[in-house]
């Protein structure tokens, strides 16, 4: 998994809280309740989503250091 992919996928993270923030001062502010509603469901799908990111994005993290640290053990890099 490269740097640049890392970040982009941060990137996106960090626009999913910035699209949670805004959706829950909407439901603060709806004029009506279906509004309000609306931007609750919204909240609610932008979280999992965003949770369900972080958790794939760690795991792929974790397995890349893994064959990374293999990867020099094999070539002598590391001790056994």
């Amino acid at each position: 998994m490269t740097s640049e992919f890392i970040t982009q996928l941060a990137d996106l993270i960090d626009r999913w809280d910035t699209l949670s923030k805004a959706a829950a001062e909407r439901i603060d502010t709806a004029d009506q309740a279906v509004q309000g509603d609306f931007y609750a469901g919204l909240l609610f799908g932008i979280d999992i989503a965003r949770d369900e990111l972080i958790a794939a994005l760690a795991q792929a993290m974790t397995e890349t250091a893994k064959t990374s640290t293999g990867m020099m053990k094999s070539a002598g890099q590391l001790p056994n």
